[in-house]
């Protein structure tokens, strides 16, 4: 997905939902998706004016709270949605920010040579700056082991020796540890996670490393182009290094001495992270991808409630190929609970890798309930689809949860809507997973026009609403939702201007279609069923020899087909609409699959 056209400066994913993304371009100008780039909104504070480069950073203890500076500093708790201005370190436009990942109280900014702290989350601050030193700084960096310990580097051509500074006791002395990287510029600076506290160094020509007691630096440049590195970032459960090059593109390259420990590449839980989720009494598991040369021999997850609660564990068992689960649940808790955990992989030689700390806020288990205006009559005058029959008046929201009907699995139902008015968009969604929510996955009509051209009057359309086969039996929430022109509706919990919210309950029961028998290996895909002629069969896997037969009601064969081989094969009906019945056989293997053609 192309985002946005212009220079792009710093970008926020958030750590447990890939959806959630922020970039930037010029002097702080920032754009938001909630929906992995499909629609992007601005969500600058009022009158900001950044630098060419800015700072845009995430709490690491608070992943819904970032910062962004321009000469004052801004903070958000609701990833961008509104700001709060809360400090104003020094004159001058904010360079560079870096947050203490132990305790996100301490804040480091620089402005040129500037170097401020703040031990109270920004609200005040204290020059720290490295003394004699009358440079550009190009970044800062916290070790993620001591938050007294910051290093700050220097971007300076000059035959100096001035190029990396460290402080043990957060600004009151500075030691210079430039040592043996004679003059060139230095871009970027990490530290490493390990007892060693590894530091890594992004220079005018590739990358640099030492530990935090060695004093002399070694090139950790393999393969790398010399190029100038202008940001590096360190990846916890995949124990790599990425390095941000002037014109070469992104690369990656282990840490050091971490080469062949386990690889957590993904982490999930069961609701990512977003205003409403995870909700109160919603269980959570955890999920992660995990890659190993060898033998995984424990995986697990460390949990708290809270930062400095006691550690709790849970253990993870590999499902299937590289994907492994927590045997149970994160504990349900209390609304406003902040839940901190990481992934731990341990190899055959005592390699054990483990990921940042993850953390989420527990919501409140509320069903949104969106009104809108209802001035001009354009809401929903009836919804009517199976037994569910109702020809109400425009409430805004209206609340027909005791309105029920049942909804088979693989069917496409008839969905009919009259409005009040023309140009109405209408969205709707199945809360499949029962946790109050409705997400992009649970659509089941997107955006269809109603009367387009046309103004107030009663507009009757019906349209289709598929039921995916392998949908969540039982009761679930359905809601429909419309919207006038252009203001299609986004989600499902925004408030817009016309239009209305309405909520129903379906009931997905097992369809009467499909299998009658199976003992394939996989169960077959008979698709699109019903069909209006021409249909598809997928059998999971390649077999030889397959007879396909097709009959109608009564017995009398369609169509035969005998000695075929492969997974997929296309077929018609070209009778009468009616029940079929299609029986599929490879040697002992045999399936009976029922089928309708409109």
């Amino acid at each position: 997905v192309e985002f946005y056209g212009a220079d792009g400066m710093e970008g926020i994913i958030h750590p447990l939902n890939d959806n959630w993304m922020i970039g930037s371009f010029q002097f702080g100008g920032k754009r938001r998706t909630k929906d992995g780039g499909i629609t992007q909104d601005g969500i600058n504070p009022s009158d900001f004016n950044g630098d060419w480069v800015t700072p845009l950073l995430y709490d690491p203890n608070d992943q819904m709270t970032i910062y962004t500076m321009d000469d004052v500093i801004y903070k958000s708790e609701d990833f961008g949605s509104t700001w709060n201005q809360i400090g104003d370190p020094f004159p001058g436009i904010i360079a560079n920010a870096a947050i203490s990942e132990i305790n996100s109280n301490i804040i480091a900014v620089s402005n040129y040579d500037n170097l401020d702290i703040s031990l109270d989350g920004g609200q005040t601050f204290t020059e720290i700056s490295p003394p004699s030193v009358n440079y550009f700084i190009t970044d800062i960096a916290f070790d993620p082991n001591d938050d007294n310990v910051i290093i700050v580097t220097y971007g300076t051509y000059q035959n100096n020796n001035q190029k990396v500074y460290i402080t043990t006791n957060q600004g009151e002395t500075w030691e210079n540890i430039t040592h043996n990287l004679g003059n060139m510029p230095i871009r970027s600076v990490v530290i490493d996670h390990t007892d060693a506290s590894t530091i890594y160094l992004g220079t005018e020509i590739g990358v640099y490393k030492k530990a935090m007691s060695e004093n002399t630096w070694s090139s950790h440049s393999e393969n790398l182009p010399n190029m100038t590195v202008m940001e590096l970032e360190i990846m916890y459960g995949s124990n790599t290094l990425r390095a941000a090059t002037w014109g070469r593109g992104l690369w990656e390259y282990s840490l050091d001495g971490r080469e062949d420990f386990p690889v957590i590449l993904t982490t999930e839980i069961s609701n990512q992270p977003t205003d409403t989720q995870p909700k109160v009494n919603i269980d959570q598991f955890v999920t992660s991808t995990i890659s190993y040369d060898g033998e995984i021999s424990n995986a697990y997850i460390q949990w708290s409630e809270g930062i400095s609660s006691v550690v709790n564990t849970i253990p993870m068992t590999n499902s299937s190929g590289n994907i492994w689960v927590t045997d149970s649940s994160i504990p349900n808790q209390a609304e406003g609970t902040k839940v901190y955990f990481k992934v731990f992989a341990e190899g055959e030689n005592n390699d054990i890798s483990e990921t940042y700390r993850f953390m989420y806020e527990v919501k409140a288990n509320v069903l949104c309930t969106p009104s809108m205006n209802c001035q001009e009559g354009d809401g929903f005058q009836l919804v009517q689809i199976g037994d569910i029959y109702n020809p109400s008046g425009c409430e805004g929201y209206g609340d027909f949860m005791d309105l029920s009907t049942d909804l088979e699995q693989g069917s496409t139902n008839q969905l009919t809507l009259t409005t009040g008015w023309g140009n109405q968009y209408v969205k709707a969604w199945i809360d499949f997973n029962d946790d109050l929510d409705f997400t992009s996955d649970e659509v089941v009509v997107d955006n269809y026009e109603i009367a387009p051209g046309l103004g107030a009057g009663s507009h009757n359309e019906t349209v289709d609403l598929i039921i995916s086969e392998n949908a969540n039996l039982g009761e679930h929430i359905l809601r429909v939702k419309s919207n006038w022109s252009t203001d299609v509706p986004v989600d499902a919990c925004t408030e817009t201007q016309y239009g209305e919210t309405e909520d129903y309950m379906v009931n997905i029961v097992e369809s009467s279609l499909g299998l009658i028998e199976n003992n394939f290996k996989y169960k077959p895909l008979v698709y699109p069923n019903p069909t209006v002629g021409d249909f598809s069969i997928d059998l999971g896997t390649i077999y030889n020899n397959v007879k396909i037969t097709l009959t109608d009601i009564n017995g009398r064969i369609i169509q035969f087909r005998n000695t075929l081989n492969g997974r997929f094969f296309d077929l018609e009906i070209d009778s009468s609409s009616g029940m079929y019945l299609l029986t599929v056989e490879s040697g002992k293997n045999r399936a009976v699959i029922k089928i309708i053609k409109n």
